[in-house]
């Protein structure tokens, strides 16, 4: 059997060094001690003799490198010369959506279906809920081109009951417009009542009194987003034209002034400029030069959406581009009239067909800049039938399947009031919201 032939270990080493050490200075000692007998001895030499002895064994001797060879070097790490990543800024972009519908009128003939004499009671809320489905924007507004008078008090085609509301709020409407032609027949204290009866049942008045007594204007925040919602009246009845000197309440559509108006609003914070306009005649058909005139100088002006009202059929909805003071091109969509919602009348096949206009616009509040993401319409038609011995009034959306009670006579004029607002729209940028 074969061993391994194994050095001595440094700690071996170490226990010899430090014994021979002792062994000097014990000799040293002895020396002095014993008067010198011992002073012949090399203690160099013994050193000598131990180092040669050790250098015959596998173990390493080290030698300390003398402290003056020894060199210190400091690193000072330089700073990187790549920029540090930062990620790009998303723009600042909100999203709100709007739906606007025609004007609904409460006239005497509607008012009068839906009162119960037994309790003097008005029940309007299932004239307008067939369609409540299709209204669910983030700001929902409408036309009442009525006045509210007393509760279970008088009506007529001009003025209505506080019940009528309830109608609006089941519809969804959270602002309804009273920039029409009648709202100052009864004077201030006429618009005054409408508009409180309005508050009072968790709506807002808007279309008129634009700016308060400091100048202010009411923004409407949504989303993020501050919406301006102006409103205007070109041709009015003679009775609120004479009480309109008066007041101020309602504005007169002047290009100029409403310039001025969309200037200060937009100083004031206004993300998105909503104009209403109360413009044409009953029986327009048709949209004019001037109108289109009058829409592209607002556009320029800062005008985002135009909602005309004014004609009791549904006119085109277009883009409207025109070019600012500054040389810039930028885009409104304006809708010349919304028709009628509900109404009476029944003289002509656009007093019965109408429409609700919804649309989501995104706001870049960094760039100033806004986007219409989406255009869509509902067509709606006002069935009037007798039911059970008393007659009715029902909107609903004439894209549907009729409902089952309604006659074959009240069937086809529903399809024609479809066809109609479909060929109106045609070619226009709202396209029919899917069921």
């Amino acid at each position: 059997m074969k061993y391994k032939k194994r050095g001595i270990s440094f700690g071996s080493v170490l226990m010899i060094v430090l014994t021979l050490v002792v062994a000097v200075g014990s000799v040293s000692v002895l020396g002095r001690m014993g008067n010198g007998k011992f002073s012949e001895f090399d203690a160099m030499e013994l050193v000598s003799s131990v180092r040669s002895g050790l250098a015959a064994t596998d173990v390493p001797v080290s030698t300390p490198a003398p402290q003056s060879t020894i060199k210190t070097t400091t690193v000072t790490l330089a700073p990187s010369q790549e920029p540090l990543y930062t990620a790009p800024q998303a723009p600042m972009k909100h999203t709100l959506t709007l739906t606007f519908g025609g004007q609904a009128a409460f006239q005497s003939d509607v008012s009068s279906s839906v009162h119960q004499a037994q309790t003097g009671q008005f029940d309007y809320v299932p004239v307008l809920q067939n369609i409540s489905d299709q209204v669910y924007a983030n700001l929902n507004i409408a036309m009442l081109s009525n006045i509210i008078g007393e509760a279970n008090g008088q009506y007529a085609d001009i003025q209505t009951v506080p019940q009528t509301l309830d109608a609006m709020r089941t519809l969804g409407i959270d602002h309804i417009l009273l920039n029409h032609a009648h709202i100052l027949d009864k004077g201030e204290q006429g618009l005054v009542q409408t508009a409180a009866a309005i508050e009072q049942s968790g709506m807002y008045a808007a279309g008129v009194q634009n700016f308060d007594e400091n100048g202010l204007a009411n923004l409407i925040a949504v989303n993020g987003i501050h919406v301006a919602l102006l409103g205007y009246a070109e041709n009015v009845s003679n009775k609120t034209r004479e009480n309109m000197q008066s007041g101020g309440r309602l504005a007169v559509l002047d290009v100029q002034a409403a310039k001025r108006d969309i200037e200060a609003v937009r100083k004031q914070g206004a993300d998105l400029v909503v104009l209403s306009l109360w413009w044409g005649t009953a029986d327009a058909t048709a949209v004019t030069e001037r109108q289109r005139d009058t829409a592209r100088q607002l556009c320029s002006a800062g005008a985002d959406v135009i909602i005309g009202y004014g004609a009791d059929a549904v006119l085109p909805v277009e883009w409207m581009d025109a070019v600012t003071d500054r040389g810039e091109v930028r885009r409104a969509l304006v809708a010349y009239s919304m028709g009628t919602l509900l109404s009476e009348k029944r003289d002509a096949r656009a007093q019965v067909s109408g429409m609700l206009l919804n649309m989501r616009i995104s706001v870049d509040a960094i760039n100033d800049h806004i986007t219409f993401d989406a255009v869509t319409y509902t067509p709606t038609y006002i069935w009037k039938q007798e039911v059970g011995g008393s007659v009715q009034f029902r909107v609903i959306n004439s894209s549907k399947q009729a409902p089952e009670m309604m006659s074959d006579k009240q069937r086809e004029i529903m399809g024609r009031a479809y066809t109609l607002i479909e060929e109106t729209m045609d070619g226009s940028p709202a396209v029919r919201r899917a069921e």
